[in-house]
Formats: C-alpha cells, structure tokens, sequence
C-alpha cells in the first residue's frame, strides 16, 4: 500500500515539475528540524532594504531560512538560492543582499 501511494504522489509531481526529488538523511533531516523549531520559537522579525539589506532581529539565536540569498553558503534547488543564516541570541543581524 505504501508503494502504491508512493508512486501515485511522484507521478502527480513529475507532472507538475521537472525538479528532482531531494532526500535528506535522517540525521540532516532531525538538525533541519530543530533548526526550524528553533526559529519558530525564536519571535524573529525581518526588515528589508530593497536591494540592499535583510535586517534579522529578536531576542533568542536561531537559525533563519531565507529564500533568494546566498549567505553564510546556501544551495540552489530549481534556480531559487536558499540561505540558512545564524542570528546570535541578543544581537541584530545584517545580511546584505547579492
């Protein structure tokens, strides 16, 4: 049954996209998701300065998602950049665009 749903769900995907299916490790995929529960819980705020700048602020550290810069590293997936970008606990942090 399982297989059965498997395959009907990347059919319905390829249909839709030419990207390809990405999988994590587990182990990648456990550090991902505390990352995201860690900016979750993070009350995190962003100001952006058109064409410039991402301001990142809040109290506690987190790790930060963004989508369309390339900061601290990041990876490309179907051409949109993906950046991961760590904010100290009690301090701004400026990522300036590219």
């Amino acid at each position: 049954m399982f297989t059965d749903v498997m395959n009907a769900t990347l059919s319905k995907f390829r249909a839709v996209s030419s990207l390809p299916v990405v999988s994590m490790k587990q182990s990648s995929l456990g550090q991902l998701l505390g990352d995201r529960l860690g900016y979750m819980t993070s009350q995190i705020t962003a100001t952006i300065t058109p064409g410039v700048s991402i301001r990142i602020d809040g109290s506690n550290g987190a790790t930060v998602p963004i989508t369309g810069v390339c900061s601290d590293g990041c990876v490309t997936y179907g051409g949109d950049k993906q950046s991961s970008v760590a904010k100290p606990a009690n301090l701004s942090r400026t990522v300036f665009l590219n």
